[in-house]
């Protein structure tokens, strides 16, 4: 290709791009900014806002054990959230796509339901449901297996099982939609060579749907770090979480500067762990190469 024609296909891929960018710019990164900007104000809590451009409140954020053990509690249970998520939605995703019928259908419209239904309806039907005087505490009674109600909300594992249900259905739709790519003649193929079931599917159909699990990973992650209804009403203060602490400085404190810092740590936060996750699977890629290759010299 000559200098003229790379010129011209640049000018035209520039071209295309121009638009995306443009709304990409105004819906996103134009109110980003905005916030940053005005992460770096001072707050006072009679005159409020100050504009500023200091750090003060990263610094704070960043010196106080409080906010840091909140940041970490909002990773790690965004981290278990998605590897429970993974395990529990890929059998559920492996069954929609080798199978038809009735009850494939009536599973899909029990995984939809959450993506129409309210989270704040989803939480309290977690409430009623394992609350002092929820059905689940009312059975264990019944069946002379306690005495009083035990303690099943306001807790971690609710909160793990509360966004667990609300975000299933991201990951079994990115799981089914790779393994709907998937060319079964491999997995008979591999059958047919003497390869058992498991080992069909941990070396044809797993690394196959990797790509799935990978995008369910990354919408379930972000998800549930920026969570703020389930935490709030079935996790409660006892379980504090990030999106909690920039409700109440927003509109408790109203120190809109503290909370547009927490909002771009949390932001750059879900952006390491994208920016890890990526290398990690970047690294494991090139390591599968290199075992195949060797194996193929060998």
């Amino acid at each position: 290709m000559t200098r003229a024609g790379a010129s011209s296909e640049l000018f035209r891929w520039l071209k295309r791009a121009a638009l995306p960018a443009a709304i990409f710019a105004v819906i996103y990164a134009w109110p980003m900014l905005q916030i940053l900007r005005s992460s770096l104000d001072r707050f006072d809590p009679i005159t409020g806002v100050i504009p500023a451009l200091a750090p003060d409140f990263y610094v704070k954020f960043l010196t106080d054990s409080f906010y840091l053990g909140v940041l970490w509690r909002t990773v790690k249970l965004s981290l278990i959230v998605t590897v429970v998520t993974a395990i529990a939605s890929y059998p559920v995703a492996y069954f929609l796509v080798r199978n038809r019928g009735r009850l494939r259908l009536a599973l899909i419209i029990i995984l939809l339901i959450p993506l129409v239904t309210s989270p704040v309806v989803v939480a309290y039907g977690w409430l009623v449901l394992l609350g002092s005087k929820g059905l689940v505490n009312e059975l264990l009674i019944a069946l002379g297996i306690t005495d009083e109600p035990i303690k099943l909300i306001y807790t971690a594992f609710t909160l793990v099982v509360g966004l667990v249900e609300v975000l299933a259905a991201f990951m079994v739709l990115s799981i089914s939609a790779s393994l709907q790519n998937v060319d079964w003649n491999l997995v008979l193929a591999a059958r047919s060579l003497g390869a058992s079931g498991w080992r069909s599917f941990r070396a044809v159909i797993l690394p196959l749907s990797l790509p799935g699990i990978g995008t369910g990973c990354l919408l379930v992650f972000s998800l549930s770090m920026s969570a703020y209804a389930v935490p709030a009403l079935i996790a409660g203060p006892q379980v504090k979480v990030m999106s909690e602490l920039i409700y109440e400085q927003t509109m408790a404190l109203l120190n809109w500067p503290f909370a547009g810092c927490m909002s771009i740590i949390l932001l750059l936060s879900t952006t390491g762990v994208f920016s890890a996750s990526t290398a990690l699977a970047r690294w494991w890629r090139e390591r599968e190469i290199r075992q195949a290759a060797r194996a193929a010299e060998a």
